[in-house]
């Protein structure tokens, strides 16, 4: 089977309401961290959490896209 329609079926099965109530959630973080420290020592902090929020969001999808039932059987 083509790698790019096996990717594109497991992308399909993403629960995509989850995915994005999660974006959502790491946005109000995000706009909550910024006005929080946006004049003091901490004016940075919020670009970080950008990086952490995006690293958090492609783990979901990548966890949100296995198999599961293949990763029990290994597990076996």
């Amino acid at each position: 089977m083509n790698l790019v329609i096996l990717l594109w079926r497991r992308v399909l099965r993403i629960d995509l309401f989850a995915f994005v109530a999660m974006g959502c959630l790491a946005i109000v973080g995000i706009f909550f961290i910024y006005s929080a420290g946006r004049h003091g020592a901490q004016a940075g902090l919020y670009a970080k959490q950008i990086g952490w929020a995006g690293f958090g969001l492609l783990v979901f999808a990548a966890a949100a896209a296995a198999d599961y039932r293949r990763i029990g059987q290994q597990a076996l």
